[in-house]
């Protein structure tokens, strides 16, 4: 499973964490994890929202990036926090994450 545990926003500099304690999302039978904007706006953690409470970026200068942290878990395993940058001028569409 994995879960957000802290996001960081440059236009605010503050990192926030996320305030559902036990927010998992859990693998389909393929390993992967689906987060959208829509999903990352839920989430209430600072991020620009659109008029439909979907997460945005901004390409205003100090508005463009923010930061990810993820929790990977697995039963029998240790925790892997990975870090996702999220950049307005460079989406990312995809990220794979060993584990």
């Amino acid at each position: 499973g994995s879960r957000e545990s802290r996001w960081e926003h440059e236009w605010s500099g503050f990192v926030i964490t996320n305030p559902i304690v036990d927010d998992w999302f859990y693998t389909d039978s393929f390993g992967v994890v689906f987060y959208d904007s829509a999903l990352l706006g839920a989430t209430g953690v600072g991020f620009l929202m659109d008029t439909f409470g979907r997460a945005v970026l901004s390409p205003d200068i100090f508005e463009d990036e923010a930061i990810v942290l993820l929790e990977i878990y697995a039963p029998g395993f240790g925790s892997v926090f990975y870090e996702v940058d999220l950049f307005w001028d460079n989406p990312r569409v995809l990220v794979q994450i060993p584990f």
